[in-house]
């Protein structure tokens, strides 16, 4: 839905505060709605900004990354799993492992 009209990186923006405040920690949520439209958009954001870590910014003192993958695992730690597929768990976990996110990994596994 937000996706087709465009939305998508706003619907994610105005949930987080929600997110991180833990609304959506004692409620499952949709498979999809979860992926589509919330964590898609963070690990896109937090992608993007791994690869500049990467490929190394000058003059940085602190890697741009860092304040992404803390902000992905404090979202992905204030979501319940329990109503979704193994397979998308597993997704989710190949996703922290590829990305060295220890805190997201240890909370998946749990």
């Amino acid at each position: 839905m937000f996706h087709s009209e465009g939305k998508s990186y706003q619907f994610a923006e105005e949930l987080k505060p929600y997110i991180l405040s833990g609304v959506f920690a004692e409620r499952p949520i949709n498979e999809s709605v979860l992926d589509e439209q919330v964590l898609t958009q963070f690990q896109k954001r937090y992608t993007d900004s791994y690869q500049l870590t990467v490929q190394g910014v000058r003059g940085s003192t602190v890697p741009p990354a860092l304040s992404q993958s803390e902000n992905f695992e404090k979202i992905l730690m204030n979501f319940r799993f329990d109503s979704c597929s193994q397979d998308y768990r597993d997704k989710i976990i190949a996703y922290c492992k590829e990305h060295q996110l220890s805190s997201g990994l240890i909370y998946m596994c749990l």
